[in-house]
Parts: C-alpha cells; sequence; structure tokens
C-alpha cells in the first residue's frame, strides 16, 4: 500500500479493519452482477411475467369461451403488459395513443429517479387503462393483441441488447485500464505532497477571505438564510446540502488548521447543524415518503429510507462533538425536527438516533446501503453514512463503524462497483437496474470526484485508485489550466441548475487536495478564476453567478491539503486540541483567524484584522489557572490567567498578526 493508506492504517487503530484495506484489481469479468442486484432482477422479470399472465386471463376467458368478459375488462387486462397496452391492442388510433404513454411513462420513470416519486410512473401506468376504456366498448383488434405480446420480449430482449453493450465498453474500459493503472498510481504517490503537518498549518489571505465567506453564510440567526438558494428543496438545490458543505468545510478548517478556536467557528457550525431541523430544509421528506412508499412519514430521522439526511447530516454532529469535546448534540433529545411549518409537532433527535437510524436500514435493506429518494440507492451517500460513524465511534467510545463497515464493503464492493473498478452511482433498490445512471458523464465524473475526496476516509486505496483513473481519463492540464474532454459549456452547477462549471471545477479541486495532487488543485483554481466571475465584495473570496454549494467548496478547496478529510473523519485534531488553551471568544468580521494550535500549555495564534486596523480583544480559556505567561504579538509582554483559567487581552491587528501565549517557566 502506498505512504498514505499506510499512515492511515496505522494510526486509526480503531479502524483496525482498515489494513486490509488496499486498491481493487480490475480482474472480474464484464458481465459480473451482484447476487443481490442480479437477485432483484431475476425477481423484477419474474413479476412482470405474472402480471402479464394474469392480464391475458381476460382474453383467454373470452376467447376459449370460458366465460362472457367486457371489452373493457380486456382491454384493462392488456395495460397490465406494458403502459398503454390497451392503447396498442386497440389498433388504429390506439397506436399513437401508446406512443404518446410510453414517451410520458419514460419521463415520469426519470421524475421518479429524480424525486422518489413511484406514484407517477405508476398512475401513467394504469391511467393510461381507465382513458382506454372511456372511449366506448372498443375492442382489441388481432394484430393489436399480437402488437402487445410482442412488447414484452422485444423489450427485455432490447434490456439485454443495451446491457451487453454496456458490457462490452466496461471490459474495453477494464483492459485499457490495466494496462496504465499499476503506473499512474505510481506517478501520483511520486508526484503527490507529503502529508501537511499542524506545526505548517495556516489560512493564506486568500483563504481568509474564503473562510470569511462561508462565516458570513453561518453567523446568522437560526431560521435565516441570506445568501443560500431557494430553488427547491430536493435536489442538488436543497438547503440541507447547502448547509452540509457549509459543516464540512468549517469542521476540516478547525480540525487542521485552528484546533484551540472556539468561538464564533463553534458558533457557526451549530448555526449549520440546528438549522437542519427547520421545515423549510426536513419537510421535504413526507411528500417524498408518501409518493415513494406510499406512507405519511412526518419524522424525516427515524424512518426507511433517506440517507441524504441522515447520511450526510451525521458528519456535522460527530465531527463537531469530535473536534470540540462539545457534546450536545450526543444528548437526547438535543434537536427538535419540526417537519411543518403549519404543524407545531417536533420529533426529538440526537446523534444517536441519526445511527440508530442509519443502522436499521443497512439491517433492512438487501443491497445494505440504503435508498435517498425511496427506492433509489446512491452509493455515495452511504459513503458519507459511514463517514459519520467514525467519529461518533471516537466520541462514544463504541464500535458502530467497525460492526458494520466488513459488510458495508462487501456490498460496496460487490453491487456498486462495476469490473472496471468505476463506482456505479445509482441502484434502484426495487429492480436492480443500474442503467439510469451508468450513460451519463456528467453524473460520472461528479461521483469519481466525490468518492476520490470524501471516500478516503472508508477505503483511501479505492478512493486514490478512483482519483487516478478519473485524471487520466477525464482531465488534461496544460498551461497551468484544467481541462475536460468535453467543454466546458456542457459543465452545469447541480447546485442552482444553471449552465456554469463551478461544481464540477469544485469537485475536481477538493478531490486534488485531498490525494495531494497539487499540480491539479491549483489548475483547477486557476480555471475557475478564468472562467468565473468574481464576487464584488473583495474582503471575501467567492464567485457571482455561481450556487452556494459550488462556492462553499471552491471555498473549502483553498485551504485543504493532503489527506485533511481522512484526518477529520478517522483522526480528529491532535490532543493539544483537548489539553491546550482555547481562542474562545473574539468579534466577527473584526478578527479573522489563521491558525489557532496548541502542544497542551502554549497558545500559538494567526490573526487578521477583518476591519480597519486597531486593538480588539481576545478572550482566551483553558490556561493554567493563576499561571503567568509571556505574550508576543500583543500589547503587553506577560499577563497572568484567573482562578478559572482565563483571561482577556487587547491585541493591535494589521495585516497578519502572530500571537503566542506561553506558560512561563515551560
Amino acid at each position: 500500500m502506498n505512504e498514505q493508506v499506510a499512515r492511515f492504517a496505522a494510526q486509526v487503530k480503531a479502524s483496525r479493519w482498515l489494513t486490509r484495506d488496499q486498491y481493487r484489481p480490475l480482474d472480474r469479468p464484464a458481465t459480473f452482477v451482484g447476487p443481490i442486484t442480479r437477485g432483484l432482477r431475476r425477481r423484477t422479470i419474474l413479476i412482470h411475467i405474472i402480471i402479464c399472465l394474469v392480464g391475458a386471463l381476460p382474453f383467454i376467458a373470452s376467447h376459449f369461451g370460458l366465460t362472457e368478459v367486457s371489452p373493457k375488462l380486456e382491454l384493462l387486462g392488456w395495460t397490465l403488459w406494458a403502459p398503454g397496452g390497451s392503447f396498442l391492442a386497440m389498433g388504429g388510433w390506439g397506436i399513437a395513443g401508446f406512443i404518446f404513454t410510453i414517451l410520458l411513462f419514460r419521463f415520469t420513470v426519470f421524475v421518479w429517479l429524480m424525486t422518489g416519486a413511484l406514484i407517477l410512473p405508476l398512475t401513467i401506468w394504469i391511467g393510461s387503462a381507465a382513458v382506454a376504456s372511456l372511449i366506448g366498448e372498443s375492442s382489441s383488434t388481432e394484430y393489436g393483441r399480437l402488437a402487445v405480446a410482442l412488447c414484452v420480449p422485444v423489450f427485455w430482449c432490447y434490456q439485454l441488447l443495451v446491457t451487453k453493450s454496456d458490457q462490452r465498453k466496461v471490459e474495453k474500459s477494464r483492459l485499457a485500464r490495466n494496462e496504465w493503472l499499476e503506473y499512474e498510481l505510481s506517478q501520483l504517490d511520486q508526484s503527490s505532497s507529503p502529508l501537511a503537518l499542524e506545526k505548517d498549518r495556516e489560512l493564506s489571505p486568500e483563504s481568509v477571505r474564503a473562510a470569511r465567506y462561508l462565516f458570513d453564510l453561518a453567523l446568522q440567526p437560526v431560521g435565516k438564510f441570506d445568501g443560500f438558494v431557494r430553488i427547491d428543496n430536493i435536489q442538488g438545490a436543497a438547503l440541507r446540502y447547502q448547509l452540509n458543505w457549509l459543516s464540512y468545510g468549517l469542521a476540516q478548517m478547525q480540525c487542521n488548521i485552528t484546533p484551540n478556536f472556539h468561538g464564533y467557528l463553534n458558533q457557526a457550525q451549530r448555526f449549520a447543524i440546528e438549522s437542519l431541523a427547520l421545515p423549510e430544509v426536513c419537510g421535504y421528506w413526507k411528500y417524498e415518503s408518501l409518493v415513494g412508499n406510499f406512507t405519511w412519514t412526518l419524522d424525516p430521522i427515524g424512518t426507511k429510507d433517506n440517507v441524504m439526511l441522515t447520511g450526510w447530516s451525521l458528519i456535522p454532529l460527530t465531527t463537531y462533538a469530535a473536534n470540540t469535546g462539545d457534546t450536545r448534540y450526543q444528548q437526547e433529545g438535543s434537536l427538535k425536527f419540526q417537519p411543518s411549518k403549519n404543524n407545531e409537532r417536533r420529533f426529538s433527535h440526537s446523534a444517536h438516533t441519526f445511527v440508530e437510524s442509519i443502522v436499521n436500514n443497512w439491517n433492512r435493506n438487501s443491497l445494505f446501503l440504503y435508498p435517498c429518494e425511496p427506492h433509489w440507492t446512491f452509493g455515495i451517500c452511504n459513503i458519507y453514512a459511514m463517514c459519520g460513524l467514525f467519529p461518533y465511534d471516537r466520541t462514544n467510545n463504541t464500535d458502530v463503524a467497525g460492526k458494520h463497515y466488513d459488510e458495508f464493503m462487501n456490498k460496496f464492493d460487490n453491487e456498486f462497483i462495476a469490473a472496471n473498478g468505476e463506482m456505479i452511482p445509482i441502484v434502484s433498490a426495487m429492480t436492480g437496474l443500474n442503467r439510469f445512471s451508468r450513460p451519463m458523464p456528467a453524473i460520472q465524473l461528479l461521483s469519481q470526484f466525490a468518492v476520490a475526496f470524501h471516500g478516503s476516509a472508508v477505503s483511501p486505496a479505492y478512493a486514490r485508485q478512483t482519483y487516478a483513473i478519473a485524471k487520466r481519463e477525464l482531465l488534461e492540464v496544460a498551461g497551468g489550466r484544467i481541462k475536460l474532454k468535453t467543454p466546458w459549456s456542457k459543465e452545469m452547477d447541480i447546485g442552482n441548475y444553471k449552465k456554469n462549471p463551478s461544481y464540477t471545477l469544485a469537485n475536481i479541486a477538493q478531490a486534488a487536495a485531498e490525494q495531494g495532487d497539487e499540480v491539479v488543485l491549483k489548475a483547477t483554481l486557476a480555471t475557475a478564476e478564468d472562467l468565473l466571475p468574481r464576487g464584488k465584495d473583495e474582503q471575501k473570496f467567492y464567485y457571482e453567478e455561481i450556487s452556494t454549494s459550488s462556492n462553499i467548496k471552491l471555498a473549502t478547496a483553498t485551504w485543504s491539503k493532503r489527506g485533511d478529510w481522512q484526518r477529520l473523519i478517522n483522526e480528529g485534531p491532535r490532543r493539544g486540541a483537548f489539553t491546550g488553551p482555547i481562542l474562545s471568544d473574539c468579534s466577527y468580521p473584526q478578527v479573522l483567524v489563521a491558525r489557532a494550535v496548541s502542544d497542551g500549555n502554549d497558545l500559538d495564534l494567526v490573526l487578521y484584522n477583518g476591519s480597519e486596523p486597531g486593538e480588539q480583544t481576545l478572550t482566551i480559556e483553558r490556561l493554567q489557572p493563576n499561571s503567568s505567561y509571556s505574550v508576543e504579538g500583543a500589547s503587553i509582554d506577560t499577563c497572568v490567567s484567573d482562578e478559572n483559567g482565563r483571561l482577556k487581552i487587547a491585541v493591535y491587528l494589521s495585516g497578519r498578526t502572530p500571537v503566542r501565549f506561553v506558560l512561563s517557566g515551560s
């Protein structure tokens, strides 16, 4: 295993099972289908055959004179064969009705994929029979019945042909990747930056401005969403995603660069966490559950499915506790989820009930990984769920991740990784079909770089392998800029559904940073400067006309280094973050914190003025009680803590200002 994987496995003692993590050999045939997925597909075909046989009963009974059957009932039977089957059985102009129904059905299947609304394709399928029956006493024709009967084998033969075509493409890419993958991995290991050391970490002036963009979003009262995109609450523009990206960025900064700064950094993270419980954030689920699972489920956490909330949002709850030692969200009932504005009913939850929901869903699903929208399972969202368990175990001295890791990875490897080593983004938990995502290059690109970034905390070797493949096949660096194999103009920002490459650039930048690929990281951020309009407020790093999610992710990329996400999830801050002094309070935006670390005795700060240069007051806590400290960079040379280990001190800020507190005699 390479240096990053070996270091990860050696240092994370609680994650002992990860010592087995290794690169995936691309040695499976392209025809390989996971046993659970294969079983789901066979069940789907069998159910369809049974439905067709039931649908044929009225015709059989009428044709063989077993009983008198009305033409409407016979038409209804043909509808069971295929959406719009009743129209096709009628022949004549009914053929047009059949074509229209099929097109409408395909559209509603897409909507089902996007929203979980299973009711829509079912309504079109069943509704076509109702429409046909309203026409009158029309009956089926001989050639119409034959056409319907042929539809089913033609459909499944077509699916087989498409599957074979996919398999040929997968096999071709598998063979090609086997030719160069080992070389690309060795090149990546040689060119990657070393794992960043805490003593070398500090926000650059640009990163300070980027952090200010995040703080301006998060330091507002819970319930206000100034600066957030408000389009819908279902897909990529949903508030929950913006809030979680905000949490991830702040937590990553705190863990790796400012572990001994609490103050408004903790407050900002609490805003992102507590906002999740608001109806405008979590209220979507009752509708998705109704139209997808046919149950009116108000509770968005203690529910079937919905890993897009429970999995994604467990990470902020558990990293906040692991970074700060503040376990308020581990307390029973610490979060009150209100799914309806017009209904005061609230559901009490904590990190523990999030974990309980995740584990219950894993255990009840045949794929183990469980759905976001009803019946649609996204592998990456379940990776987020596993990520949230590592800091949970670290905080609560449990082993939930350890108990489920092997089963998780077994199902992930067999059901969600194709023979060419690529993650299959979406699998239908109902039918086992996955063609809805694999042919879409945009989804593949985003999912591959998401795995390379977030997957590094769950399977570092697979994440690195995925990054090496994506870099080789999808990217080109020339002249200090990044290029895709397709035009940038075709990229969509899924955070606001507009045509711009910001979200794609952000995903690439974060993955490159996590894997230590400084060349790609710098080229990606430089390309963002070329393609995206900078914001007018020069005090902040952000871009106009792109989504809040893209801005947050690009901002986070400016301070990210190799292994930062891995360290946040699997290790947490160094010991000094919990035993040493902390900067517990300062004014925002007057005081901007670029560094805050401790060896357990001293406190090392780097501060910037966020307004005009001048004197600002800092509150330092967790000092040795009634102890003398020498101070570098303040208006006085020495200070004495009170009996509670606390003091306030004035510091003049003008540009980069290092401030250091050293325990006298240490």
